[in-house]
Protein backbone atom coordinates (compact mmCIF):
# COMPACT_ATOMS: atom_id res chain seq x y z
CA UNK A 1 0.00 0.00 0.00
CA UNK A 2 0.75 3.38 -0.77
CA UNK A 3 -0.83 6.60 0.51
CA UNK A 4 -0.49 10.27 0.30
CA UNK A 5 -3.37 12.43 2.73
CA UNK A 6 -5.28 13.12 -0.83
CA UNK A 7 -8.97 12.08 -0.83
CA UNK A 8 -9.28 8.54 -0.32
CA UNK A 9 -6.53 6.54 0.00
CA UNK A 10 -7.25 3.97 -2.40
CA UNK A 11 -4.02 1.75 -3.57
CA UNK A 12 -3.69 -0.73 -1.14
CA UNK A 13 -4.05 -3.61 1.16
CA UNK A 14 -3.74 -1.77 4.66
CA UNK A 15 -5.45 1.62 4.83
CA UNK A 16 -8.54 3.55 3.49
CA UNK A 17 -9.61 6.26 5.53
CA UNK A 18 -10.49 10.24 4.18
CA UNK A 19 -8.29 12.74 5.51
CA UNK A 20 -11.17 13.62 8.13
CA UNK A 21 -11.03 10.06 9.58
CA UNK A 22 -6.94 9.76 9.67
CA UNK A 23 -6.70 12.95 11.60
CA UNK A 24 -7.58 12.73 15.29
CA UNK A 25 -7.01 15.33 17.21
CA UNK A 26 -5.15 14.42 19.86
CA UNK A 27 -3.95 18.14 20.66
CA UNK A 28 -4.24 19.85 16.70
CA UNK A 29 -2.56 18.48 14.25
CA UNK A 30 -3.23 20.40 11.12
CA UNK A 31 -4.51 19.45 7.54
CA UNK A 32 -3.58 21.35 4.71
CA UNK A 33 -4.89 21.19 1.29
CA UNK A 34 -3.56 22.49 -2.20
CA UNK A 35 -5.36 25.82 -3.25
CA UNK A 36 -4.35 28.31 -4.86
CA UNK A 37 -3.15 30.71 -1.74
CA UNK A 38 -2.73 28.07 0.46
CA UNK A 39 0.92 27.12 -0.99
CA UNK A 40 3.35 27.24 0.15
CA UNK A 41 1.90 27.30 3.50
CA UNK A 42 3.22 30.90 4.03
CA UNK A 43 2.38 30.70 8.01
CA UNK A 44 4.50 27.67 8.49
CA UNK A 45 7.23 27.15 5.81
CA UNK A 46 8.47 29.28 2.99
CA UNK A 47 8.55 26.59 0.69
CA UNK A 48 6.73 23.60 1.45
CA UNK A 49 4.54 21.66 -0.54
CA UNK A 50 3.13 17.98 -0.47
CA UNK A 51 5.07 15.18 -1.20
CA UNK A 52 2.34 13.94 -3.47
CA UNK A 53 -1.01 14.83 -4.78
CA UNK A 54 -2.48 18.09 -2.80
CA UNK A 55 -2.60 17.36 0.59
CA UNK A 56 -0.53 16.82 3.95
CA UNK A 57 -0.54 16.95 7.34
CA UNK A 58 1.57 18.61 10.55
CA UNK A 59 2.01 18.27 13.64
CA UNK A 60 4.21 19.37 16.77
CA UNK A 61 6.89 16.79 17.95
CA UNK A 62 8.06 19.23 20.88
CA UNK A 63 6.32 22.02 22.37
CA UNK A 64 7.47 24.06 25.28
CA UNK A 65 4.02 24.96 26.13
CA UNK A 66 3.76 21.00 28.02
CA UNK A 67 5.84 18.42 29.08
CA UNK A 68 5.65 15.54 26.48
CA UNK A 69 3.05 17.37 25.06
CA UNK A 70 2.79 16.04 21.50
CA UNK A 71 0.04 16.39 18.49
CA UNK A 72 -0.75 12.66 16.96
CA UNK A 73 -2.59 11.12 13.77
CA UNK A 74 -4.63 8.36 13.96
CA UNK A 75 -6.35 5.88 11.35
CA UNK A 76 -7.66 2.83 10.57
CA UNK A 77 -6.36 -0.02 8.30
CA UNK A 78 -8.50 -1.34 5.99
CA UNK A 79 -7.59 -5.23 7.16
CA UNK A 80 -5.71 -6.61 10.18
CA UNK A 81 -2.25 -7.27 10.07
CA UNK A 82 -1.14 -10.73 9.86
CA UNK A 83 0.93 -12.37 12.56
CA UNK A 84 4.59 -12.66 11.71
CA UNK A 85 3.99 -11.01 8.59
CA UNK A 86 6.92 -8.86 8.13
CA UNK A 87 5.51 -5.28 7.22
CA UNK A 88 7.62 -1.99 5.57
CA UNK A 89 6.63 1.35 7.23
CA UNK A 90 7.73 4.84 5.22
CA UNK A 91 6.98 8.19 5.87
CA UNK A 92 8.10 11.60 4.52
CA UNK A 93 8.77 14.39 6.76
CA UNK A 94 9.91 17.34 6.55
CA UNK A 95 11.00 20.21 9.26
CA UNK A 96 8.58 23.54 9.48
CA UNK A 97 11.21 26.72 9.04
CA UNK A 98 8.55 29.82 10.54
CA UNK A 99 7.31 30.47 13.70
CA UNK A 100 3.71 32.21 13.39
CA UNK A 101 3.22 32.21 17.44
CA UNK A 102 4.66 34.23 19.96
CA UNK A 103 5.32 32.45 22.48
CA UNK A 104 8.55 30.32 20.79
CA UNK A 105 11.40 31.99 19.23
CA UNK A 106 13.58 28.72 18.09
CA UNK A 107 13.18 25.64 15.09
CA UNK A 108 14.67 22.18 16.45
CA UNK A 109 14.87 19.20 14.80
CA UNK A 110 14.34 15.89 16.75
CA UNK A 111 14.95 12.35 16.50
CA UNK A 112 11.75 10.51 17.04
CA UNK A 113 9.59 9.26 14.72
CA UNK A 114 7.16 6.61 16.27
CA UNK A 115 4.34 4.38 15.02
CA UNK A 116 2.44 2.28 17.28
CA UNK A 117 -0.09 -0.70 15.94
CA UNK A 118 -2.67 -1.61 17.93
CA UNK A 119 -6.11 -4.31 17.82
CA UNK A 120 -7.94 -1.32 18.71
CA UNK A 121 -9.04 2.24 19.31
CA UNK A 122 -6.99 3.83 22.06
CA UNK A 123 -7.13 7.32 23.49
CA UNK A 124 -4.09 9.34 22.87
CA UNK A 125 -2.63 9.53 26.62
CA UNK A 126 -2.79 6.04 26.80
CA UNK A 127 0.06 5.71 24.06
CA UNK A 128 2.88 6.36 26.28
CA UNK A 129 1.95 2.73 27.70
CA UNK A 130 2.68 0.94 24.13
CA UNK A 131 5.95 0.12 22.76
CA UNK A 132 6.23 1.38 19.00
CA UNK A 133 6.44 -1.43 16.15
CA UNK A 134 8.40 1.17 14.46
CA UNK A 135 10.56 3.80 15.62
CA UNK A 136 12.96 5.82 13.85
CA UNK A 137 15.56 7.75 15.39
CA UNK A 138 16.86 9.67 12.68
CA UNK A 139 18.05 13.56 13.68
CA UNK A 140 15.87 15.67 10.60
CA UNK A 141 16.67 19.00 10.33
CA UNK A 142 15.66 19.59 6.78
CA UNK A 143 13.52 22.27 5.82
CA UNK A 144 14.04 22.57 2.60
CA UNK A 145 13.11 18.65 1.14
CA UNK A 146 11.30 16.06 2.07
CA UNK A 147 12.91 13.56 3.95
CA UNK A 148 12.26 9.51 3.81
CA UNK A 149 11.81 7.33 6.88
CA UNK A 150 11.45 3.80 7.01
CA UNK A 151 11.92 0.96 8.98
CA UNK A 152 10.29 -2.97 8.96
CA UNK A 153 8.61 -4.55 12.12
CA UNK A 154 6.80 -8.23 12.55
CA UNK A 155 3.16 -8.10 13.14
CA UNK A 156 2.00 -10.16 16.29
CA UNK A 157 -1.42 -10.25 14.15
CA UNK A 158 -4.63 -8.83 14.68
CA UNK A 159 -3.52 -5.05 14.38
CA UNK A 160 -5.90 -2.48 12.47
CA UNK A 161 -5.00 0.96 13.96
CA UNK A 162 -1.94 3.18 13.62
CA UNK A 163 -0.71 6.02 15.68
CA UNK A 164 1.83 8.25 14.29
CA UNK A 165 4.37 10.87 16.20
CA UNK A 166 7.07 11.50 19.02
CA UNK A 167 6.08 8.91 21.52
CA UNK A 168 9.25 9.23 23.55
CA UNK A 169 9.08 11.46 26.42
CA UNK A 170 11.35 14.72 26.64
CA UNK A 171 13.93 13.49 28.48
CA UNK A 172 14.87 10.44 25.88
CA UNK A 173 14.32 13.06 22.64
CA UNK A 174 17.18 14.63 21.37
CA UNK A 175 16.70 17.82 19.72
CA UNK A 176 19.22 19.91 17.46
CA UNK A 177 18.60 23.90 17.19
CA UNK A 178 17.63 24.71 13.55
CA UNK A 179 17.32 28.43 13.43
CA UNK A 180 16.94 30.95 16.14
CA UNK A 181 14.33 33.86 15.44
CA UNK A 182 14.18 35.34 18.86
CA UNK A 183 16.66 33.97 21.36
CA UNK A 184 15.05 34.97 24.53
CA UNK A 185 12.21 32.55 23.72
CA UNK A 186 12.21 28.64 23.63
CA UNK A 187 11.78 26.31 20.90
CA UNK A 188 9.38 24.09 19.32
CA UNK A 189 9.79 21.17 16.98
CA UNK A 190 6.85 21.06 14.27
CA UNK A 191 6.90 18.30 11.45
CA UNK A 192 4.90 17.84 7.96
CA UNK A 193 4.23 14.20 7.28
CA UNK A 194 3.18 12.80 3.74
CA UNK A 195 2.68 9.47 1.90
CA UNK A 196 2.81 6.98 4.56
CA UNK A 197 2.86 3.58 3.30
CA UNK A 198 2.92 0.18 5.03
CA UNK A 199 3.71 -2.80 3.25
CA UNK A 200 3.26 -6.53 3.55
CA UNK A 201 6.42 -7.94 2.80
CA UNK A 202 5.51 -11.48 2.94
CA UNK A 203 2.28 -11.17 0.84
CA UNK A 204 2.98 -13.06 -2.49
CA UNK A 205 -0.54 -12.79 -3.82
CA UNK A 206 -2.11 -9.49 -3.89
CA UNK A 207 0.79 -7.85 -5.96
CA UNK A 208 2.14 -6.14 -3.14
CA UNK A 209 5.73 -7.47 -3.39
CA UNK A 210 5.50 -5.72 -6.97
CA UNK A 211 4.79 -2.60 -5.26
CA UNK A 212 7.83 -3.13 -2.64
CA UNK A 213 10.16 -3.20 -5.35
CA UNK A 214 8.99 -0.37 -7.48
CA UNK A 215 7.35 2.06 -5.09
CA UNK A 216 9.18 5.41 -4.49
CA UNK A 217 12.27 4.40 -6.55
CA UNK A 218 12.37 8.02 -7.84
CA UNK A 219 13.51 11.51 -6.47
CA UNK A 220 13.40 14.52 -8.10
CA UNK A 221 15.08 17.89 -7.23
CA UNK A 222 14.78 20.56 -7.01
CA UNK A 223 10.85 20.88 -6.45
CA UNK A 224 9.35 23.41 -6.96
CA UNK A 225 10.84 23.45 -10.59
CA UNK A 226 11.86 26.69 -12.36
CA UNK A 227 14.37 25.72 -15.28
CA UNK A 228 15.18 22.27 -14.78
CA UNK A 229 14.61 19.18 -12.77
CA UNK A 230 16.73 15.86 -11.67
CA UNK A 231 15.44 12.45 -11.55
CA UNK A 232 17.22 10.18 -9.52
CA UNK A 233 16.29 6.44 -10.60
CA UNK A 234 17.71 3.65 -8.53
CA UNK A 235 17.06 1.39 -11.36
CA UNK A 236 17.97 2.10 -14.41
CA UNK A 237 15.34 4.04 -16.91
CA UNK A 238 13.48 3.07 -19.81
CA UNK A 239 10.68 6.29 -20.17
CA UNK A 240 9.95 8.92 -18.69
CA UNK A 241 6.53 10.37 -19.92
CA UNK A 242 5.62 14.27 -18.45
CA UNK A 243 1.94 14.93 -18.13
CA UNK A 244 -0.20 18.14 -16.36
CA UNK A 245 -3.41 17.48 -14.05
CA UNK A 246 -5.16 16.67 -16.98
CA UNK A 247 -3.13 13.82 -18.11
CA UNK A 248 -1.82 15.55 -21.59
CA UNK A 249 1.22 14.80 -22.18
CA UNK A 250 4.29 17.44 -22.20
CA UNK A 251 7.17 17.92 -24.66
CA UNK A 252 10.19 17.22 -22.44
CA UNK A 253 13.98 17.11 -23.08
CA UNK A 254 15.72 14.55 -21.30
CA UNK A 255 19.54 14.29 -20.48
CA UNK A 256 21.37 11.87 -19.13
CA UNK A 257 23.57 13.07 -16.56
CA UNK A 258 25.12 10.02 -14.90
CA UNK A 259 23.86 6.08 -14.70
CA UNK A 260 21.08 6.60 -12.40
CA UNK A 261 20.39 10.44 -12.84
CA UNK A 262 18.86 12.21 -15.61
CA UNK A 263 17.61 15.66 -16.14
CA UNK A 264 14.87 17.38 -17.32
CA UNK A 265 14.07 21.03 -19.14
CA UNK A 266 11.06 22.62 -17.84
CA UNK A 267 11.56 26.10 -18.81
CA UNK A 268 9.03 25.65 -21.41
CA UNK A 269 6.48 24.44 -19.32
CA UNK A 270 3.73 26.70 -17.66
CA UNK A 271 3.38 27.33 -13.90
CA UNK A 272 1.11 24.67 -12.65
CA UNK A 273 1.29 20.83 -11.48
CA UNK A 274 2.97 17.99 -13.35
CA UNK A 275 3.05 14.18 -13.03
CA UNK A 276 6.24 12.03 -13.80
CA UNK A 277 5.63 8.79 -15.17
CA UNK A 278 8.95 6.70 -15.09
CA UNK A 279 9.03 3.18 -16.20
CA UNK A 280 12.71 0.83 -16.25
CA UNK A 281 13.93 -1.83 -17.68
CA UNK A 282 12.10 -4.36 -15.98
CA UNK A 283 9.07 -2.60 -16.64
CA UNK A 284 8.02 -0.99 -13.23
CA UNK A 285 6.78 2.32 -13.21
CA UNK A 286 6.93 4.97 -10.22
CA UNK A 287 5.33 8.50 -10.40
CA UNK A 288 5.73 11.44 -8.57
CA UNK A 289 4.33 14.66 -8.97
CA UNK A 290 6.13 18.22 -9.12
CA UNK A 291 5.50 21.67 -9.37
CA UNK A 292 6.59 24.12 -12.02
CA UNK A 293 7.02 27.94 -10.80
Amino acid sequence: FSMSFDGVFNVAPQFDCSIKDWIRISETPDGFWYRANDFPINWLSNNLYPHSDSVCVGGGFYTHQMTNKREIIEGKLTKPLIADHHYQFSIYVQLFDKIPWNDVGKIAGSNSFSAVFTNSVIAYTDLPNYTPQVQINTMVTDTLNWVLLQDTFMANGGEQYISIGNLKPDSLTQFQLVKTINASLPEISYYFMDDVSLIDLDDTTSGTEQIANSIRQITIYPNPAKESIVISSMSLVNTIEVTDLLGQKQNIIVERLTTNDLQLTTNNLPSGIYFIKVTDLKGDVSVVKFVKE
